[in-house]
């Protein structure tokens, strides 16, 4: 298994209600190499929407989770939550009134170097 792929993998197990969108996108991708930042920007989208209904109970967990892969020298899957996740987030709660502020409670000290 990549080291993509195991980074995405240890940040989904802390979102158990991602795993149906999850395993949907990877029906979408069946047949091609799996596009990391866009699996990075569906687990964006629900972030926000999670947020956005008030379930924010796995917050901890996940943001935990992104933290721990951040500990990884590996710049690439730093690029790939930095900029698949972290910013998708960015640009999907601009459009709400809360915006992207309210994450900023569940950043560990990797997370808010960017």
């Amino acid at each position: 298994m990549s080291a993509t792929r195991v980074a995405f993998e240890t940040i989904i197990a802390a979102v158990r209600e991602f795993r149906p969108r999850w395993h949907e996108f990877l029906s979408d991708w069946r047949a091609e190499e799996i596009p990391w930042y866009l699996a990075m920007g569906e687990l964006a989208h629900y972030v926000v929407e999670a947020y956005q209904r008030g379930n924010t109970g796995q917050f901890t967990d996940l943001f935990s989770a992104v933290e721990s892969v951040l500990q990884n020298p590996d710049r690439e899957i730093k690029n790939l939550v930095w900029v698949g996740l972290f910013e998708n987030m960015q640009n999907v709660a601009s459009h709400r009134a809360f915006g992207s502020p309210v994450f900023r409670n569940w950043l560990g000290p990797q997370s808010l170097i960017v």
